[in-house]
């Protein structure tokens, strides 16, 4: 075979190519530290990859969110402690002003003080953390608690904070605010209108607490699925007779736990079916009484809560100022008792908030546990061997080199070598 000149320069060109492509290649390798930059470049590992890149994605969103999470819970958590210290500054305040050696004045200056940290409370109610009001549930970009007068009003709404974490779980991340004893949520509803309770149970029943049905068949309706408050336990005394008005169901039966309940059906459909939730716990600062669309009272001097289960913070500390203001040892010395009781509703809150706190702090060292791991096997697949590579491309360098200086010496024909 006939070798020409146009034979030897595409044969030389090529291989020059060749050997500046992977001179090439190995130099981005080498700047990116990455041994994957294309698919191609390891095809059969590239699943493995962009499945670990997901994972660890959702990982950092997961880390994210318990960060969130635990943003939330620490206030709520001091904003607690120092709600406790208040309370229990007023407990000692109340041990004075019962000392019957009290003169009025002197207790007429402890219920100023009194007072004026129930403006302490209100400020600690409308807490916020990045722009967020933590007691105000979803409605949380105002400050949910106002005090006009001796009158304290709730603008937040009743729905919990949650946050997704590790397991795929929502998790609660706040404490209400507010509670109004009860809570109703569709569980077959054709239409945006939810039942409303209109009365709760009669005082000396407002204690009692359970789960039920309600579900309105052919225009009428049934209460079905009583049970405690952890959804499994039976409680067949919860509510055995009703009467029906109209749309409003009225629990009547002497021996029922929730007698004098009334719920108002108007604007259900037939199929539409619900659960009721009758819970006494009450928020962090006491229940609230809806007397607007969105406005909840929680105190008003003017009307007083039906039974003690349903006071709150604010009732306990306004009864203890007017008693110290009054110059009353025995109203004062009876308040000692309810602050007592508010210390303990609210420890219990804390105590929630506590173990909720430290569940995601484990759960934020195990997702560190996991991206470490996670990450170490993504380097194994993605990261370059430096060292390996330099190798490799030094080697590379002095193969272009020599291919442009060999290409030099051979090609060294000019038109002067056909004119001899």
């Amino acid at each position: 075979m006939r070798v020409t000149n146009r034979m030897i320069a595409n044969n030389l060109n090529g291989n020059i190519q060749r050997n500046l492509y992977r001179l090439s290649r190995s130099q981005e390798h080498l700047a990116t530290g990455k041994s994957m930059i294309r698919p191609s470049d390891r095809p059969e590992s590239i699943s493995q990859l962009l499945s670990l890149k997901s994972t660890l994605s959702y990982m950092e969103q997961n880390d994210r969110n318990l960060d969130d999470g635990l943003s939330y819970l620490n206030l709520n958590d001091s904003t607690m402690q120092t709600l406790g210290d208040i309370l229990n500054q007023s407990s000692q305040m109340a041990v004075q002003g019962a000392n019957a050696t009290y003169a009025p004045q002197d207790m007429a200056a402890l219920g100023e003080q009194i007072d004026k940290m129930v403006d302490h409370m209100v400020d600690l109610a409308n807490s916020s953390v990045g722009g967020r009001h933590i007691y105000a549930g979803t409605k949380n970009s105002m400050p949910p608690f106002k005090r006009t007068g001796d009158t304290i009003t709730y603008t937040g709404d009743l729905n919990g904070i949650f946050r997704e974490v590790l397991s795929g779980e929502n998790y609660r991340i706040d404490a209400p605010g507010i509670t109004t004893g009860f809570q109703i949520e569709p569980l077959v509803s054709t239409t945006t209108t939810l039942p409303t309770i209109t009365q709760r149970q009669i005082p000396s029943k407002l204690n009692n607490t359970g789960i039920f049905t309600v579900t309105r068949t052919a225009g009428a309706y049934s209460i079905t699925n009583s049970t405690t408050l952890d959804g499994a336990t039976p409680a067949p005394g919860l509510v055995t007779s009703f009467t029906v008005v109209g749309d409003v169901i009225t629990v009547n039966g002497a021996a029922d736990e929730l007698e004098g309940l009334k719920i108002d059906m108007t604007g259900v459909s037939d199929g539409d079916r619900y659960k009721v939730i009758i819970d006494s716990k009450t928020g962090v600062f006491g229940h609230g009484t809806e007397t607007a669309p969105g406005v909840y009272e929680v105190y008003n001097p003017t009307v007083p809560k039906d039974n003690a289960v349903d006071e709150g913070i604010f009732d306990v500390m306004f009864r203890l100022r007017d008693n110290l203001k009054n110059g009353d040892h025995i109203g004062t010395s009876n308040s000692i008792g309810s602050i007592q009781l508010k210390l303990d509703q609210l420890l219990e809150r804390r105590v929630g908030i506590g173990a909720r706190t430290r569940h995601f702090e484990a759960l934020k060292d195990q997702i560190l546990d996991l991206e470490t791991k996670l990450t170490e096997s993504q380097s194994k697949l993605e990261d370059a061997d430096v060292y390996k590579l330099s190798i490799s491309m030094s080697q590379e360098q002095v193969t272009f080199q020599a291919s442009l200086a060999s290409g030099a010496n051979i090609m060294r024909v000019s038109l002067l070598d056909f004119l001899k």
